[in-house]
């Protein structure tokens, strides 16, 4: 996935965020909490508790994680290139522990045969040791 698309994707997000935001503070029903009867300014209080709620936590965050500028392409190609590599490195790993496998497999099959003429190499036990 490419960064445009990410950052995109972020932007729907965001906006899809507000949306629910929205949606929930006219959805709550104020005037049912007990203790809060005849308070005609309860829905803005709320609205405006919520705001400075809100500004507060993102205030927060900027402050202590910082803006980040999204990687460059450049950036991004080397990570595919190291992560490449690396599955490269595992996949060369998986073959030779299959080679391995297979050598002492072919070997312990005759030998357990030898053990029970019953098994058939078919049946596809695995033999714990």
């Amino acid at each position: 996935m490419s960064v445009r698309t990410q950052h995109n994707l972020a932007i729907i997000g965001g906006g899809g965020l507000l949306v629910s935001i929205i949606v929930g503070l006219f959805g709550i029903n104020l005037d049912g909490i007990p203790g809060n009867t005849n308070a005609p300014y309860a829905f803005m209080e709320f609205s405006v508790w919520l705001l400075v709620l809100g500004a507060v936590v993102t205030g927060v965050a900027i402050l202590f994680l910082g803006m980040k500028s999204p990687p460059s392409e450049e950036e991004v190609t080397s990570r595919k290139v190291e992560l490449q590599e690396l599955v490269k490195t595992f996949q060369r790993a998986a073959e030779a522990h299959e080679k391995v496998r297979d050598s002492s497999s072919f070997h312990s099959s005759q030998d357990e045969e030898a053990i029970n003429p019953n098994l058939t190499r078919a049946d596809d036990y695995i033999l714990i040791r």
